[in-house]
């Protein structure tokens, strides 16, 4: 394991990189849409799981632009 796979960033942090509400960034937590785990009553998310939430949601635009969206 690399140290890099260990960069977590807080709740704030997140909104500040992503431009979201603190809000939508507890939504995605919930929803299981970006990768985290609680620390005593805090989140802490993976740097790795902002990159992975950004890919997907690329690709879910693309495939709405393209006219294939999936039936999720």
């Amino acid at each position: 394991m690399k140290s890099k796979d260990l960069d977590l960033m807080s709740v704030s942090e997140v909104c500040e990189r992503l431009q979201i509400s603190r809000n939508t960034a507890y939504s995605l937590l919930k929803r299981g849409d970006l990768e985290g785990v609680k620390v005593g009553r805090m989140w802490r998310i993976p740097d790795r799981s902002i990159w992975n939430y950004i890919m997907l949601n690329n690709k879910r635009m693309e495939s709405i632009y393209h006219g294939q969206e999936d039936s999720k």
